[in-house]
C-alpha cells in the first residue's frame, strides 16, 4: 500500500513554524531550561581513567513535539525520502503488546496529550537526521546574522552519557545517587519495570513526560528509565548502543553502569529514543 504523506492545515503549519523558531532560539542561546552545561572532568570505569571534555546536553529526552516539528519541516522542504527514513514505526507498540497497545500506536506520536513525552520507535538514521536538521537550522540563522556557527548537534558518546548521568557524583549507582530506587516517602525515582509490582506503581504505565521525576546534579531528567538513549561506544560510530534502560527495564538495567541490552540496534524500537549533545564552544574554536 502506497504511503500517504500527512497534509498539514495552514494553522498547523504556523504552529510548527513557531515551534521550530523556539527550538532554534533555545539551541543558539543554550537556554538553561533546555540545555545543561556539563563541565570537563574525569571518572573511573573499572581501572580505566576516562577524561571528558565540556559539552552541553539537552536536559530531557527529545520529545514527540520536537521530533514532529523536524519531520514536518523536512516534508515542507520536499525531503520525502528523509521523511520516510525518519518517521516513527508506531506498529512497535502493538508488536510488543498486541492485546493492549493499539491506542498507543494510534495516538502516542500524534496526539497533543503526548507532546512532551519522549519520542521512540525511530531508527538510528532518523535520530541522526534530526541532529543534522537542528544543526543546519541554527547555523542558517547564525550565518544570516554573521555570527559564529555552533558545533554539530549530535548523539552522545557512551563516555559523555555516563559522565553526565553521574551528575557530579563520584560513584553513584543511579543519577540521583542511590542506593535505593525510592525516596524517603516510598516514591519511585524513575520510570522502569518494578519486579512483581504493577507497572503503574512508579507513576507511569508506559513512558512518562520528559520532565518527570527529579533531575540529577547537572539538571538532567530521566537519565535512568523512561526511554533508553542512543549512544556511540566508538569514535568511528562503529559500535552502537542505548544507555539508561527504559520503562520496560528491570531495576538493574537502569543503573548508570547497567547492562546495555540494545547494542547494535539501529531499527525502530519501543524502548529506544535519544537526547542530543553539543560540543562546547563554537566552530573554528575546536577546529571544526
Amino acid at each position: 500500500e502506497e504511503y500517504r504523506f500527512p497534509q498539514l492545515t495552514q494553522e498547523e503549519k504556523k504552529m510548527y513554524k513557531k515551534q521550530k523558531y523556539k527550538m532554534v532560539k533555545q539551541l543558539i542561546k543554550r537556554d538553561k531550561k533546555m540545555y545543561a552545561y556539563i563541565p570537563s572532568g574525569t571518572y573511573y570505569e573499572k581501572e580505566d581513567s576516562i577524561s571528558v571534555k565540556p559539552f552541553h546536553m539537552q536536559v530531557t529526552e527529545v520529545t514527540n513535539l520536537q521530533y514532529r516539528t523536524f519531520l514536518f519541516d523536512i516534508l515542507e522542504q520536499g525531503k520525502r525520502t528523509d521523511f520516510l527514513k525518519a518517521k516513527p514505526d508506531q506498529s512497535q507498540w502493538v508488536k510488543a503488546f498486541p492485546k493492549y497497545n493499539q491506542p498507543m500506536a494510534d495516538l502516542y506520536f500524534s496526539h497533543p496529550a503526548y507532546n512532551n513525552y519522549p519520542v521512540n520507535n525511530i531508527s538510528r538514521e532518523g535520530a541522526e537526521l534530526y541532529c543534522l536538521w537542528l544543526t543546519h537550522q541554527a547555523n542558517e540563522v547564525l550565518r544570516s546574522k554573521k555570527k559564529p556557527e555552533i558545533n554539530d548537534v549530535r548523539l552522545p558518546s557512551a563516555y559523555e552519557w555516563t559522565y553526565a548521568a553521574k551528575g557530579g557524583l563520584e560513584k553513584p549507582p543511579y543519577p540521583w545517587g542511590g542506593p535505593y530506587s525510592r525516596n524517603a516517602n516510598g516514591c519511585y525515582l524513575a520510570n522502569f519495570n518494578p519486579e512483581g509490582e504493577n507497572p503503574n506503581d512508579d507513576g507511569a504505565m508506559h513512558t512518562a513526560a520528559v520532565f518527570s521525576y527529579a533531575p540529577n546534579g547537572y539538571g538532567l531528567y530521566c537519565m535512568s528509565g523512561n526511554i533508553a538513549e542512543m549512544v556511540y561506544y566508538a569514535e568511528d560510530k562503529s559500535t552502537l548502543g542505548a544507555k539508561g534502560g527504559s520503562f520496560l527495564s528491570p531495576i538493574e538495567d537502569i543503573q548508570i553502569n547497567g547492562a546495555d541490552k540494545f547494542k547494535g540496534i539501529t531499527t525502530p524500537n519501543l524502548s529506544i529514543g535519544f537526547r542530543v549533545v553539543i560540543s562546547y564552544g563554537i566552530v573554528g574554536a575546536q577546529g571544526k
